[in-house]
């Protein structure tokens, strides 16, 4: 409905720079510590990582429970955080 509707397609935007911006406060530390060049990307996965249709893929499409598509988000969002960790050198690779 959203490309029929400027008011829906309005909503669907506000909310999603919402989410993102909630992503960005709650890991602003960790975005902080990265070079500039490299905060676009590790937000840009982060945001991916702790999307509302990631958990919709997980509990809708996969049959996750509540825990188990919690645990996945857990390590994937892990997973980013470890992986510019080790691209910084503060972890052994």
């Amino acid at each position: 409905l959203a490309p029929l509707s400027p008011q829906i397609t309005e909503g669907v935007r506000a909310g999603a720079a919402r989410a993102h911006a909630e992503v960005k406060a709650v890991f602003d530390a960790e975005i902080r510590q990265l070079p500039p060049a490299r905060r676009a990307r590790f937000t840009t996965l982060l945001i991916a990582a702790c999307s509302w249709p990631l958990w919709n893929l997980l509990r809708q499409d996969l049959n996750l429970s509540q825990a188990r598509a919690r645990e996945a988000m857990t390590a994937m969002i892990a997973a980013v955080i470890e992986r510019e960790l080790k691209a910084r050198g503060d972890i052994a690779g």
